[in-house]
């Protein structure tokens, strides 16, 4: 795979389930018509609903369902074929597909039900890597109608969709032409839209969002700024180590890092308290973990008890806090005193390896354009504690390229929110689950 999707080509084809917002959990079908499956989740053979149709008038197929699962398997991410090695879609009937799983269960079969189905016409004259001269047959309910690469997209809605009077589709899908322009410039694309020329856009900046938002277009209403409290699951955004890389193997070396983020000092002085910290991948949500393990959890954790480190059982885990004045010297001290104990000491005030003298080292990754500021407070903590953290800013397509290839030592990742724990563990924390 290579470079990154046009804004929204991922609903142009409509998926053999679907989900509402509103009931994490329950798949409604879309082209699926009914199923059957096996008690233990082994199997599952869906019938597909005869009135599904792609923009040519021409039906969705069972060989289409199949055709699609294996040019993911073929072409689509690691990930994807990680996941699903073993399993296989065959087309049994015209509008028959039957999934038989590698590792039976109910979340990995879910995991299937919002696939895509591609038209194998169009696409086995094409690979999913490469540009596409023009729009693809789809299926969903709008179509791609203009375009001009990197400064804009419109999609059109299909007036004939197949699917428009479906349970799942009442009220949906109103607008009859959406247009997404491309900025290069974030302050520009921010003038547009305060201006009227852009009649929605996304903030994730906290200094913008305090303080840029006025204007006359505010004071008389027509744009209205709030806030609202979000009682979902949350996405969370991390500095990720490349554990891969030699500096960041030793435990003990990331926790001393991760002692140098002053978090507190920079929601005050940089974020106006805008963040909250995030303790768990399952932030606001039950599941999240707040207190030692209980009975079901020493259960599972016990066992294992050789292979995770001993503070599961003994301490609560939180982020390290700081008094937020910005001179933390309590962090950084026991920051010190782990890097010393894990062999890295203090040189001509450059922290080396005490049997190498090779020094701490690492490249913080950026996306060019992004700011900076949020990470020089953490540059110059670790720089006190005798580490280098080098800052690169790449281009966006070289960003995504070096993330996928893992060839990084260090870059903000944000962690996709859901619901309760899943399968989906196993593709992106590795292979054991427990």
């Amino acid at each position: 795979m290579r470079g990154n999707p046009g804004i929204r080509t991922e609903s142009l084809y409509d998926t053999l389930f679907t989900t509402s917002d509103d009931e994490p959990g329950s798949y409604y079908p879309l082209i699926a018509e009914h199923t059957r499956y096996a008690d233990d989740f082994s199997w599952m053979e869906i019938a597909l609903n005869p009135r599904a149709r792609y923009h040519d008038g021409s039906p969705v197929t069972a060989s289409d369902v199949a055709f699609t699962f294996q040019k993911f398997m073929t072409e689509g991410v690691p990930q994807f074929r990680l996941y699903y090695k073993g399993t296989t879609v065959k087309a049994i009937a015209p509008l028959t597909v039957r999934i038989d799983l590698a590792k039976p269960g109910k979340e990995n079969m879910l995991s299937l039900m919002t696939l895509p189905v591609m038209p194998e016409k169009f696409w086995k004259n094409h690979k999913l890597s490469d540009p596409l001269s023009a729009p693809p047959l789809a299926s969903g309910p709008y179509r791609i109608t203009a375009w001009r690469m990197g400064q804009y997209i419109t999609y059109s809605r299909v007036k004939d969709y197949w699917a428009a009077d479906l349970p799942v589709n009442r009220g949906r899908w109103n607008f009859d032409t959406l247009r997404y322009d491309y900025y290069l410039d974030d302050n520009v694309a921010f003038e547009a839209f305060k201006a009227g020329a852009v009649d929605r856009r996304e903030e994730n900046v906290a200094k913008n969002w305090a303080t840029r938002y006025v204007g006359r277009n505010f004071t008389h209403g027509y744009i209205v700024k709030d806030e609202y409290t979000n009682t979902s699951a949350q996405n969370t955004q991390w500095l990720a180590f490349n554990i891969q890389r030699p500096v960041f193997s030793d435990r003990r070396v990331r926790e001393a890092i991760t002692l140098a983020f002053d978090f507190e000092w920079m929601n005050k002085a940089l974020f106006y308290h805008s963040y909250s910290r995030a303790n768990s991948f399952f932030q606001n949500t039950e599941y999240a973990a707040r207190d030692y393990p209980d009975a079901d959890e020493l259960a599972l954790l016990t066992p294992l008890k050789k292979e995770i480190p001993a503070e599961v059982f003994t301490q609560i885990y939180r982020p390290p806090v700081s008094s937020g004045d910005g001179f933390e010297r309590a962090n950084l001290l026991k920051a010190d005193a782990i890097l010393n104990q894990a062999g890295w000491i203090v040189k001509n005030q450059r922290r080396v390896n005490a049997k190498s003298g090779k020094p701490l080292r690492f490249e913080l990754l950026l996306p060019s354009g992004s700011s900076d500021r949020w990470v020089l407070p953490f540059q110059h903590n670790l720089q006190r504690l005798g580490i280098v953290m080098d800052i690169r800013q790449v281009d966006n397509s070289q960003y995504s390229n070096r993330k996928r290839s893992r060839d990084y030592d260090m870059m903000p990742n944000v962690w996709r929110a859901t619901p309760w724990p899943g399968t989906d563990l196993q593709v992106s924390l590795g292979l054991r689950i427990y």
